[in-house]
């Protein structure tokens, strides 16, 4: 009688005897139906938001392979052009960053990139100097004329990139390291007989090097080989012109 009197009193308040057993995988009632729509659409922006910030990820790592002033951005264990593993990054000019890579579509040979900067001007000088690195290669496909040689090259992310063999470091350096000894002669004159040997593949592709030094002079691995490099300041003997005070220059200044 009592438990009857508490739920007469239940309806009379307005309550609901079936409270206390709500099942919330009931659809019957439409204030549920209205519920469970509202929790998929919440589900639903959450996902897309998560899908939007997946997205804009992505596209942000594309671009992080560019830092502001163009360089290119290394990573250890880049693959550039699929074959070429970076394994270090060598140094960072003016032009270009350089990469130590593998090459592992010929034998884990070591090679040499010189990676681009992303820009314009940097890219058309680097063009013009490549095509003369091709023609150099062209009249010496064995490599014995002491130019530095140009392998491959290939676009990457919006990065000109040419492949060189590895080399040791510029003269510079090496003159550098040996505290302030003197070279022998006999490193004198085997040096100078193999940057004449460059010279004279330069004068048989029509062109002038113009910035001969010792950052330009590189030692080879075997630290005895020296290669002429660095040609984007050449041009050819037929863009000379002389101007009006009789002086020669190149049609560049």
């Amino acid at each position: 009688k009592k438990e009857e009197e508490e739920k007469k009193k239940k309806k009379e308040c307005g309550g609901d005897e079936d409270d206390s057993d709500d099942d919330m995988f009931d659809t019957s009632s439409p204030s549920k139906v209205n519920k469970g729509a509202e929790g998929t659409t919440s589900s639903s922006n959450q996902a897309a938001g998560a899908a939007g910030k997946k997205q804009g990820s992505s596209k942000v790592d594309d671009e992080s392979f560019t830092d502001l002033e163009g360089y290119y951005i290394f990573r250890p264990g880049d693959v550039l052009n699929g074959r070429f593993f970076a394994t270090s990054k060598q140094g960072r000019g003016t032009f270009s960053t350089v990469l130590r890579v593998v090459d592992k579509a010929d034998g884990d040979k070591e090679r040499v990139i010189k990676v681009i900067r992303n820009n314009e001007y940097m890219k058309k000088k680097s063009l013009e100097e490549m095509h003369k690195l091709v023609l150099l290669t062209s009249k010496d496909p064995e490599g014995k004329r002491n130019c530095v040689r140009l392998f491959s090259h290939f676009e990457q992310r919006g990065h000109l990139c040419m492949v060189f063999e590895p080399m040791l470091m510029n003269l510079r350096e090496y003159i550098s390291k040996r505290g302030g000894r003197p070279l022998e002669i006999t490193d004198v004159q085997s040096m100078g007989f193999q940057l004449l040997r460059a010279l004279s593949l330069c004068k048989r592709c029509d062109l002038i090097h113009a910035d001969l030094k010792p950052d330009n002079l590189l030692i080879g691995m075997d630290r005895k080989t020296v290669k002429l490099s660095d040609f984007g300041s050449s041009f050819c003997r037929t863009e000379i012109m002389r101007t009006n005070n009789g002086v020669f220059a190149t049609s560049m200044i």
